[in-house]
């Protein structure tokens, strides 16, 4: 997952192997374009903070779930 810096949304963007058996993915998230709007301005998301508003995400030991 990485999250866009434009819109502030956290996009799904796959990273190595194969889509779907077909198209060959990046090796990495250099030089990829966010689906939603389409920026350059992307980076991996650390899976802990929110885009839009950067507070932290805290792991409540639900696998499911994050507040």
């Amino acid at each position: 997952m990485v999250v866009c810096m434009r819109c502030h949304t956290i996009q799904p963007l796959t990273v190595g192997g194969m889509i779907a058996d077909v198209a060959p993915s990046f090796s990495s998230e250099y030089g990829r374009l966010c689906p939603q709007c389409m920026s350059d301005d992307i980076k991996i998301w650390d899976e802990k903070t929110c885009p839009k508003c950067g507070g932290k995400m805290i792991d409540e030991g639900d696998e499911e779930f994050w507040t």
